[in-house]
């Protein structure tokens, strides 16, 4: 039985695939717990500031969400991509080349939205 699964194409694919959504199944229930937790936060947090201070709290947290799309200039998305050709072709030095170039760029656009937000 172990040759038949090292031979045939469609049991690895399929084992390939259980193994993905183990995977996937931990990132959802990571992204739920995440989510009730800051429900839960939510709601401690309008009861102990009150209307005003929880309304101020929200923007500050809507500007600051606001901010980051600029500052990541969408690069989780090419990292997330190019991580994983990269690492499937063994291409290290590109490999090692996105990480250390992305990182210059989020620092540097995140310093100067930083710097325009302080004159603000």
């Amino acid at each position: 039985m172990a040759a038949f699964f090292s031979k045939n194409k469609f049991a690895e694919k399929f084992l390939s695939h259980r193994n993905l959504l183990g995977q996937s199944s931990g990132v959802f229930l990571f992204r739920v717990i995440n989510s009730f937790l800051s429900l839960v936060l939510s709601i401690i947090l309008a009861r102990c500031l009150g209307v005003k201070e929880y309304g101020i709290y929200a923007y500050i947290l809507t500007i600051i969400n606001l901010l980051l799309i600029p500052a990541s200039f969408g690069l989780p998305e090419l990292i997330t991509k190019s991580i994983a050709s990269y690492s499937a072709e063994s291409r290290w030095g590109l490999f090692k080349g996105i990480l250390i170039n992305s990182t210059k760029k989020m620092v540097l656009s995140s310093s100067i939205i930083i710097a325009l937000s302080l004159l603000v």
